[in-house]
């Protein structure tokens, strides 16, 4: 049910991806319980859902309370709670709550930089939004800043698999 709901999505079809994941959340409880790390993982992946299928309200509602609970059961520094924040940041700032955005993607960046050990694409990706929030916020020289971590992270990552001419 989870990989046919992914494949709705892939295809377009959203309307009913919820459903089948709710079914398999269902499953996955009665057997599993409610805190075990494969619910909380499609927990995780129906919020995303409802966020890439433009349902930003509800995502952002079901992120924060997976959240709590990610921090509670798996650890408030694991990447659960790195990819939640930083999708929380992302639908306050499609809500126009920079300030809160950025509090929830450094959130993210602060747990990236505690798992990985060196450049991750994870952690360009949270300077890459930062740099996109502070250019909301018309603080360009800041925006530039976090643009260039990013891409410095991001050419020494993909660096062997693409040919750079930078």
């Amino acid at each position: 049910l989870i990989n046919f709901s992914y494949m709705l999505s892939e295809v377009g079809e959203t309307k009913d991806i919820t459903k089948y994941l709710d079914v398999a959340d269902e499953c996955k409880k009665v057997y599993l319980g409610d805190n075990h790390p494969d619910v909380i993982q499609i927990s995780i992946n129906k919020a995303k859902l409802e966020g890439e299928i433009g349902n930003f309200h509800l995502a952002l509602k079901n992120s924060e309370s997976i959240l709590k609970k990610v921090k509670r059961i798996i650890g408030e520094n694991s990447i659960e709670a790195a990819l939640l924040s930083n999708n929380i940041g992302t639908y306050y700032t499609l809500k126009g709550d920079f300030t809160t955005a950025t509090i929830n993607v450094k959130a993210a960046l602060d747990i990236y930089n505690k798992i990985y050990i060196d450049s991750h694409p994870n952690i360009a990706e949270c300077y890459n939004n930062l740099g996109l929030l502070e250019m909301k916020k018309a603080n360009f020289d800041d925006a530039l800043d976090y643009f260039e971590k990013s891409c410095k992270i991001y050419v020494e990552v993909y660096r062997e698999a693409v040919d750079l001419n930078i």
